[in-house]
């Protein structure tokens, strides 16, 4: 009787600290920055960006890209939406370029 009881404890014990650990991983992981959307029109083509590449603000990371898609109103335009963080100080002359990021990753760099 005494092996079942400790058995029991070790597997309760267990399951208590992977519980733990699954919460903590959780709690860490979640992103609370709050980011507001901009939509960004491409003329030429936009070969490697894909969804979630990073958004730089001279040198900073600000952001990630959400979506892109053609525009189906105005052909031959690519439409591709970003989220920037909020307190990023971005105006009516913020313009955006494309931009390699290390060896094969391509980002969106926006500059004044």
């Amino acid at each position: 009787m005494e092996n079942k009881s400790h058995a029991f404890g070790a597997g309760l014990f267990t399951i208590g600290l992977l519980t733990a650990i699954g919460l903590a991983v959780f709690f860490f992981n979640v992103d609370r920055t709050v980011r507001v959307p901009y939509d960004l029109v491409a003329h030429t083509n936009v070969t490697g960006l894909y969804t979630d590449a990073d958004v730089w603000y001279r040198g900073l990371g600000a952001g990630k890209v959400e979506s892109i898609k053609f525009d189906h109103e105005n052909p031959g335009q690519i439409r591709i939406r970003i989220e920037v963080d909020k307190n990023a100080p971005i105006t009516q002359s913020t313009f955006a370029t494309l931009g390699f990021q290390g060896v094969t990753e391509i980002a969106i760099r926006a500059t004044r």
